[in-house]
């Protein structure tokens, strides 16, 4: 009876150590999935987020952005790191005043960025704790460890030319032809040029939206009505035509003239189109 009493301890006290990583220790192995921080992040193979704004980003991205929209109106007031940094609160767009106020949330302000554009991306990327990517020093991975693509790398030394390649058959040689010249007659007469009509319904359709929008910013639109229009254009010559040349800033009469719209934009093609003779069919 003595005998199974001892062996029957010695069964429990074996049973109390088992998964132990010391003797008499419950628990699972240190290093185990059971003890990684809660939220899924292991420290040891993941980047945890930005806590705050970063200088760098600012500096290359966010700043010029608002010199060039800011500008159109008036001197960019945010002009710098820490200038930016008092009118935003980290990560939260709602409570941001800068962010508020360029995208035309705040009533004080006109809207000079849309919110699904690429500048107003910029500046809620940087609200958020965006950072500039860093390059990989090894390895074949091109990205960072924010997310974002690293720079691609320099084209590799060019490989050496291949011989020519082989001479094709010589075709063989046709029968003489016989020389019959046509009679010179007088030149034909060059028809004059087209004559390029503007379109009354393609302007107050298409024209007139645009440059009460791009124009009313700053001062009264300058082409209000077809007639006014019609005697700052050069129809069919978009180059030299006024109203064109003052809108994207080209115009040499007007140096003090801010560009409106770019050269790029869908408004300037609408101008463009209209001054060449486009025809609402509408």
């Amino acid at each position: 009876m003595k005998k199974r009493l001892i062996v029957l301890c010695g069964w429990i006290i074996w049973l109390s150590a088992c998964g132990a990583p010391t003797p008499f220790r419950r628990g699972p192995v240190e290093g185990s999935p059971a003890e990684k921080p809660a939220g899924g992040v292991d420290p040891a193979t993941e980047t945890l987020s930005a806590t705050e704004l970063n200088k760098d980003y600012f500096d290359q991205k966010v700043l010029p952005m608002l010199e060039v929209k800011c500008s159109v109106c008036h001197e960019n007031k945010v002009t710098d790191f820490e200038k930016a940094k008092s009118l935003v609160v980290f990560n939260d767009l709602n409570s941001s005043h800068l962010y508020l106020l360029v995208t035309g949330n705040l009533s004080n302000h006109r809207r000079i960025l849309a919110p699904e554009s690429v500048e107003a991306g910029l500046l809620a990327y940087w609200i958020q704790g965006k950072k500039l990517a860093v390059v990989p020093t090894d390895g074949d991975d091109t990205r960072t460890g924010n997310g974002i693509p690293g720079p691609r790398g320099p084209a590799g030394p060019e490989g050496p030319q291949g011989p020519p390649g082989p001479a094709g058959p010589q075709g063989t040689q046709g029968p003489p032809g016989t020389c019959n010249p046509a009679p010179i007659g007088p030149p034909s007469p060059i028809p004059p040029p087209t004559e390029i009509s503007l379109d009354p319904s393609y302007f107050t359709s298409k024209v007139i939206p645009i440059l009460e929008r791009k124009c009313s910013a700053c001062h009264d639109n300058p082409a209000p009505d077809f007639a006014k229009a019609q005697t700052l254009v050069k129809p069919g010559k978009p180059l030299e035509s006024l109203l064109l040349l003052q809108a994207s800033g080209k115009s040499t009469d007007h140096r003090s003239h801010p560009s409106i719209i770019s050269e790029s934009s869908t408004e300037y093609e609408v101008i463009k189109n209209w001054i060449l003779g486009a025809k609402n069919l509408e």
